[in-house]
């Protein structure tokens, strides 16, 4: 018997899809409605299509509307017309009334159509039938269709992104050049797009696109660069962006001589060469073989740089194959004594695709070795890490005849490894599936990853293959290649997976987990994936006609849409209303508000959206006051939407428009290495060695601080630093080891920017108990262009140009304050607060004019910090008394 219900709530439409698999038809939960107030409009607060048996396979489908006017009171009396359409046609009507159901429970508002006729489905297969409702009417009441409930109003996951180029996709063409492959891209600061491959004349290609996709000009003046390597033919197969924004890119040369060698090149942010590396911005490097292919690249937190590949080993067949460099491009003779390293696998046919660095510094190579997963880990000096499966090398096998981990490596938050490629079924060359495989931190399989740590996907049947992997911020995991519509060598498209953090396919991308993509063209091919800070995805590859001609390709899909952390709010509610802990009515005043927050942000008005979620908060604490709700009823529902309003207020892609020219928006991955350098020079200080090991594990966190600060220490160990630096952009060193930058003349990146390896620092320091002094690191004021570290080195400016200086908070008994005067004490103080509390509350703003004794104050909400939320209601005792004296001391 068919079923296989398919439900959607499109504003006035519901509907139901047939499918051919077993099952019961079952009509969904209905929302009610409170039973008070009058109104003047009424509108659709939920609907529902049913199924009851009429014969044989004959069934007939039932519309329920529930009807309520403006203020969520049930409407009886109301006229509701619509039609039918789909599998059945017509027009049909009902007249809401109350319902007792078979539970007992009373209903209002309800109007019950049943078709005219019934229906067959044998053999119709996605046929629907849908109830659209046209008109209500009611003596004295107008229809509002525009407050029409609707549960699907947001753009679902894994749609094309049309605000890139128009319709999500992007091929770009080198003049010349007949067959252009993109293999790899990376993901600037700034938001720019960065494309590496090889053109048909055989060169390095690069291009770079700004964030709506169009080319970025800035680049070379046409966002496009070719680089040769005076040699027969080059291949770009990996990009890297360095913390300065450099851009690193990897691959291989034929060279006259020496056969196939690893080829490195690194470009400033215009484009052109960079000529401090290696001289003139290239180099190659050859392990004493034949052939020595790079094929990804990775930078370490210090800056060196580590490629990884193949190398044709005389005697032998391939190893995998190591490079790492200083960042003036020599090798690095501390990695293995000469830089280089090869790796065999029992003497099988050995390939590295993909490298990664782990928070500890460990290098994860992946790739393939006699036709299974290939892993291995390395020490900081090269050494294989016997830690990881006992010899530092893993092999996985998925029962198939062939595997290679094509896709590379990515290291998920937690440490696990996450490997993605190919498996073929069965030994046939022309049907293959995308495979995963994870790991634990020693190598071994995660069982918590689909029971056995591996997971393979089809797309069609017939040869699909994962090319690049990443992981989001939330843990899934995105996989991206290519899938044929017939064979190995049929027409071909872009192919998309998204998997749940235990492996199983996240049916909330795309409907099933999957999507393909096809430019139009024969052949179109993802060879790298990777995440925007604001969760879309960008897909790159080639695409193009056999024999006419090939383009990068480029595409961009709703990853992770704000939206998505509403509807389990939305869920926690009904499971209340359903659980009678709330009336209908209730509920549908806290659904409300949150229903507003998703239309908001599907017009992408952030600051209406945070407003209706605070007044859903509002509402959950009238009904804790009231004793409708429990605190532990009601909190959850609180904390929910403030984290929300947090991820709101705290995107950097939402406050990136407020940036001062130059102002990069700070990364989670800059952050942490700038972090790793200051704990190092905290050490080297003789920093109390037990409060620095505490320090290590505080959690860092990047927000849009308000005012003119550039770093909070909290009171619970949690440190946030400001996205831009207030405006001035952050200078990430690159080479924060050293201090090159502030002891040599010249401008390095650090002239007329903050440094955020001082910033860090400071805030560390209080974390270890320091407080502001005058001089060093633990100045309360920075200014651009200056360094300030443990060693207790006076201040070195860059140079004669300083911007005026940010403030730190200063920690002191929960509470965090600071003037934001500037370096030369010139700007007007403004003090602001922030505290750790239980629940929101209403304290004083001073706004203090240092010319007047007369302070002005008005009424503002605190901010509550998600994780202090326990701290304790006794932080608002001598509140006012503590400010005044903080004031006082400075």
């Amino acid at each position: 018997m068919f079923t296989n219900r398919h439900y959607t709530l499109l504003t006035s439409v519901a509907v139901i899809t047939a499918g051919l698999m077993a099952g019961v038809w079952t009509a969904g939960a209905f929302l009610q409605a409170q039973t008070t107030n009058t109104g003047t409009s009424l509108h659709v607060s939920d609907m529902g299509i049913s199924f009851k048996n009429v014969g044989g396979p004959r069934r007939l489908a039932i519309a329920t509307i529930e009807v309520v006017d403006e203020f969520g009171t049930p409407v009886d009396g109301a006229t509701v017309i619509g039609d039918w359409s789909g599998c059945i046609e017509g027009t049909d009507s009902a007249v809401t009334q109350t319902y007792v159901l078979s539970d007992g429970t009373v209903v209002s508002g309800r109007a019950i159509i049943e078709a005219d006729k019934a229906n067959s489905c044998w053999g119709k297969n996605g046929c629907t039938w849908t109830f659209t409702v046209t008109d209500i009417s009611k003596e004295g009441m107008t229809y509002d269709a525009a407050s029409n409930f609707a549960l699907a109003r947001y753009n679902a996951d894994g749609s094309p992104d049309a605000s890139f180029d128009g319709d999500g996709k992007v091929t770009t063409g080198f003049l010349g050049s007949a067959r252009d492959f993109g293999f790899d891209l990376a993901l600037q600061a700034d938001g720019k797009i960065v494309v590496v491959g090889t053109t048909g004349g055989g060169d390095f290609a690069l291009a770079r696109y700004n964030a709506d996709g169009s080319p970025d000009t800035s680049f070379d003046g046409d966002g496009k660069v070719t680089t040769d390597f005076g040699s027969l033919s080059d291949q770009a197969h990996g990009v890297a962006i360095q913390a300065d924004g450099k851009i690193v890119v990897a691959g291989w040369s034929v060279q006259s001589g020496t056969g196939v060698d690893f080829a490195l090149a690194r470009y400033n942010a215009d484009g052109s060469l960079d000529t401090s590396f290696s001289g003139d911005g290239k180099l190659t490097t050859d392990f004493g073989s034949s052939t020595d292919q790079a094929l990804g690249v990775a930078i370490q937190v210090d800056g060196k740089i580590v490629i990884a590949g193949l190398s044709v080993q005389p005697g032998t067949s391939n190893d995998f194959a190591l490079a790492r460099y200083n960042v003036d491009g020599s090798l690095d003779t501390t990695f293995s004594g000469d830089g280089k390293l090869t790796t065999d696998f029992a003497g099988s046919f050995d390939r590295a695709f993909g490298v990664a660095i782990q928070a500890d510094g460990k290098i994860v190579v992946a790739g393939s070795t006699g036709g299974d997963f290939a892993l291995a880990r390395y020490n900081a000096d090269g050494s294989l890490d016997t830690n990881f499966d006992s010899d530092g090398k893993v092999t996985t096998d998925f029962a198939s005849s062939v595997e290679q981990a094509s896709g590379g490596v990515a290291i998920q938050a937690d440490g696990k490894i996450v490997a993605a490629g190919i498996s073929f079924q069965g030994g046939a060359v022309d049907f293959a599936d995308f495979a995963l495989a994870r790991y634990n931190g020693d190598g071994s399989l995660d069982t918590g990853f689909s029971g056995d740590g591996k997971v393979t996907t089809d797309f069609a049947g017939a040869f699909d293959q994962a090319t690049g992997v990443a992981i989001q911020a939330d843990g899934k995991i995105v996989a991206a290649g290519v899938s044929f519509q017939s064979g190995s060598s049929g027409p071909h498209d872009f192919a998309l997976a998204r998997y749940n953090i235990d492996g199983s396919l996240d049916t909330r991308f795309s409907g099933d987990g999957k999507v393909t993509t096809d430019f139009g063209s024969f052949a179109a091919q993802a060879s790298g994936v990777a995440i925007q800070p604001d969760g879309k995805i960008v897909v790159a590859g080639s695409s193009g006609q056999p024999g006419t001609g090939l383009d990068f390709a480029l595409a961009r899909y709703i990853g992770v849409a704000r939206q998505d952390s509403i509807p389990p709010i939305i869920a926690d509610v009904q499971a209340l209303v359903a659980g009678g802990v709330l009336n209908h009515g209730q509920g549908n005043a806290l659904l409300v508000k949150v229903q507003a927050a998703i239309q908001q942000l599907d017009n992408d008005n952030e600051a209406p959206a945070i407003n209706q979620l605070q007044a859903f908060i509002n509402q959950v604490n009238d009904f804790i006051g009231s004793g409708i709700l429990t605190a532990a009823q009601g909190q959850p529902l609180i904390d929910a939407a403030q984290a929300v309003i947090d991820q709101l207020e705290g995107d950097p892609l939402l406050a990136g428009s407020g940036l001062g020219e130059g102002a990069d928006s700070l990364t989670e991955h800059q952050l942490q290495a700038i972090v790793d350098q200051a704990i190092a020079r905290w050490a080297a200080a003789g920093a109390d060695a037990e409060r620095l090991a505490a320090v290590r594990h505080m959690p860092f966190r990047i927000a849009d601080i308000p005012g003119n600060r550039l770093g909070v220490a909290g009171a619970s160990g949690t440190i946030w630093i400001d996205q831009d630096a207030a405006g001035h952009g952050w200078f990430i060193d690159p080479t924060a080891g050293e201090d090159s930058e502030f002891t040599t003349p010249g401008d390095q990146g650090e002239l007329n920017r903050m440094d955020l390896l001082t910033t860090v620092a400071h805030e560390l320091g209080h974390l270890l108990g320091l407080e502001h002094e005058h001089g060093g690191v633990m100045e309360a004021t920075l200014a651009a262009g200056a360094r300030r570290l443990p060693e207790g080195r006076s201040d070195q400016h860059a140079g004669s140009a300083a911007l005026g200086g940010a403030i730190f908070l200063l920690p002191d008994d929960g509470f965090e304050a600071a003037d934001d005067r500037t370096a030369d004490d010139t700007a007007e103080p403004i003090v602001s607060v922030i505290l750790p509390v239980l629940r929101t509350r209403t304290v004083r703003r001073h706004d203090w004019d240092a010319d007047d004794a007369n302070h002005d104050q008005e009424d503002l909400p605190v901010a509550v910090l998600p994780d202090e939320q326990a701290e304790s209601d006794e932080l608002f005792a001598g509140f006012e008394t503590l400010l005044a004296e903080e004031l006082m001391s400075r």
